[in-house]
């Protein structure tokens, strides 16, 4: 059927766009470029822990932050969150921006190529970022970028009802594998148990050990589409959400600029929430 074949052609593409950085598209490569190509931004050396919360295909919105962040000379010492908001910065860990953005932008136009409805695309993309998982970690320095950086969020299914563990500790590739899936998909094992997308017990686990400044990302909110899936159209596509991003974090580092003492600090649509007083979830 041309669904399947959608489906097949898919695969190819991607399984080819994960193996070989050179598969990226020169014109990809170049809006890439320009998408991140950031001026004017002031600096802010400092270290800081970023919580981004569950959002699907929304999560994009955090990648225009860390270009700012990235400009700004702000390192993120420690990320915190569930489904996407823990994959995505287990692929920056690894792969870091520029490869990132590459894969996300390359994917925007394979969704293009071979639309679908809600459902298959959902389907579609959990099928895909299984392959993702699995190319990601495929090797044991994959795992050390992660352990003790990124905090996920999963829901563990037992006979007494669904529980909440969030992992920092990667012993292994296979196990930060097992994590990076477990977060965000509707079922699989993991660590031994049945699990579930860690946002439907916690979508955006806090630090509370107040070791330095923690920002709260919440793509949700950020006014653009809330079809986390995403149709990557026009108005709905990977670089509106990364500009939104940037933009936001931008009016952040303005806001600190003109008052360094500032220890708490949200922008209208409460996207992004920052607080100089911190938080640290209980891990495993």
């Amino acid at each position: 059927s041309s669904s399947h074949t959608h489906v097949l052609l898919m695969d190819a593409a991607w399984d080819g766009l994960l193996s070989n950085e050179d598969a990226v598209a020169p014109e990809v490569v170049a809006r890439r470029v320009e998408l991140l190509a950031v001026a004017s931004v002031p600096a802010h050396q400092s270290s800081w822990d970023v919580v981004v919360a569950g959002s699907g295909f929304m999560a994009l919105y955090y990648l225009g932050v860390q270009s700012i962040f990235d400009a700004a000379g702000i390192q993120v010492k420690r990320f915190a969150g569930a489904s996407s908001g823990a994959m995505l910065p287990m692929e920056l860990c690894v792969l870091g921006l520029d490869r990132v953005v590459d894969l996300y932008l390359e994917y925007g136009r394979l969704q293009e190529a071979h639309p679908a409805g809600f459902f298959a695309s959902a389907w579609r993309a959990d099928r895909h970022w299984k392959r993702f998982s699995e190319a990601l970690f495929a090797d044991e320095t994959a795992a050390q970028a992660v352990d003790d950086r990124v905090y996920a969020s999963v829901t563990r299914l037992t006979w007494r009802g669904a529980t909440n563990v969030v992992y920092s500790r990667y012993a292994s590739a296979a196990f930060a594998k097992s994590v990076y899936y477990a977060t965000g998909t509707a079922l699989t094992t993991c660590d031994g148990y049945y699990c579930t997308d860690g946002g439907v017990t916690d979508a955006a686990p806090l630090f509370t050990d107040g070791q330095r400044p923690q920002l709260v990302v919440r793509p949700t909110r950020c006014g653009l589409s809330k079809d986390k899936v995403a149709k990557f159209d026009a108005t709905n596509d990977v670089p509106a959400f990364i500009a939104k991003g940037q933009a936001d974090a931008r009016a952040l580092l303005d806001a600190l600029r003109a008052d360094p003492t500032l220890d708490r600090w949200e922008n209208e649509a409460t996207s992004l929430s920052f607080s100089t007083t911190t938080s640290a979830p209980t891990t495993q």
